[in-house]
């Protein structure tokens, strides 16, 4: 990216916000292509977004709250997704169940 510290707001705003994990970023290092260690439609290869592979700057360049707190919980929750391959558009499937009775009182 030719500036992705510029770049990571419209990302977010507009592309579907960013991608990339700790799986991918080790595929990348190994010599894997952008294509081959993404999901399909993650737009790694240059179809939007942006993909990181380096958590610990690419999620301090992506977030400022609106305070101190909100700036570090933010980069705090973009590092967990990092490492646990949460920065990915992935098929979601919904499952209506029975409310549960204790709940309602």
């Amino acid at each position: 990216y030719s500036n992705a510290g510029s770049q990571l707001d419209s990302v977010v705003t507009w592309q579907g916000g960013i991608r990339g994990g700790a799986t991918y970023a080790a595929c990348i290092a190994s010599g894997g292509s952008k294509q081959a260690c993404a999901p399909p439609g993650n737009g790694c290869n240059g179809g939007g977004g942006i993909c990181i592979e380096d958590a610990e700057t690419a999620c301090a360049l992506a977030f400022e709250g609106v305070g101190s707190y909100t700036t570090t919980k933010a980069i705090e929750s973009c590092k967990f997704a990092f490492a646990y391959d949460l920065h990915w558009n992935r098929d979601v499937r919904v499952e209506v169940v029975a409310f549960p009775p204790r709940v309602a009182r």
